[in-house]
């Protein structure tokens, strides 16, 4: 039988969900190389086991149940060698608790700075998109954020949309300031062709989500940049240039 695969909508919650920390130490798990780019050196572990005989394993555990969200973190190799060499002192209530904690930290912290975002992180993070080649929607169509989120079926991921929105005035008063007045059409008109790029292939709307998110923040770790890169997507959402209207 062929091993199952971790879906990679529940793969890209967990890492955005963890910040790209681990559960346990915090260590960072996605690094940037010269290379290659941002590699992830961490680890989405089992936390009942994979297999039989592996660490925390339920047998009475369906497929569906071992490799969903619920059942997986995100962790450094060192801290995912010592949970599976000490079972005993890693219960699965234990890693549970732990993930929990962690993904609390990171929201709360995201949360901060998303309520500090400022023009300083817009014009790091708009610059770069604006270089993209330019795709321009001239479709002005608006429905609420609400209504939005469940047509693109995005309730798993709506606390971080409305967390967006609470700076996506101060994404609009940047744009409406900017002094070439092509900015902020372009700006659209890039996101428009990335949703479009990416529809296309094949993602669901989670999948997109997350991958819109890492490109309006550049791929970055900070949470300041992080949270500017979500206002930035949240305000498009917003004005209907990113995901299904109708």
């Amino acid at each position: 039988m062929a091993k199952k695969s971790i879906p990679v909508s529940t793969a890209k919650m967990l890492y955005a969900n963890s910040a790209g920390l681990c559960c346990i130490c915090k260590a960072q798990v996605v690094i940037q190389t010269t290379k290659d780019g941002l590699k992830q050196i961490g680890a989405m572990a089992h936390i009942a086991g994979e297999n039989a005989g592996s660490a925390r394993y339920d047998e009475e555990m369906t497929d569906e149940q071992r490799y969903s969200y619920d059942n997986l973190m995100l962790l450094c190799p060192n801290c995912h060698a010592t949970i599976d060499n000490a079972p005993e002192s890693y219960s699965v209530k234990a890693l549970k608790d732990h993930k929990q904690k962690h993904e609390a930290y990171i929201k709360a912290q995201l949360f901060q700075f998303a309520q500090s975002t400022s023009f300083a992180e817009l014009e790091v993070l708009l610059d770069y998109v604006v270089t993209s080649s330019s795709f321009i929607n001239e479709d002005l169509t608006l429905i609420t954020p609400k209504d939005k989120i469940h047509l693109n079926s995005l309730e798993s991921v709506s606390s971080y949309i409305e967390m967006g929105l609470l700076k996506s005035g101060t994404v609009a008063d940047y744009l409406n300031r900017h002094p070439d007045p092509r900015f902020s059409k372009t700006i659209k008109g890039n996101f428009t062709n990335k949703y479009i790029e990416l529809k296309d292939s094949g993602m669901d709307s989670k999948e997109i989500f997350f991958e819109l998110w890492d490109f309006a923040a550049n791929c970055n770790q900070d949470f300041a940049l992080r949270a500017a890169g979500l206002a930035i997507l949240t305000y498009l959402f917003e004005i209907c240039e990113v995901f299904e209207k109708c």
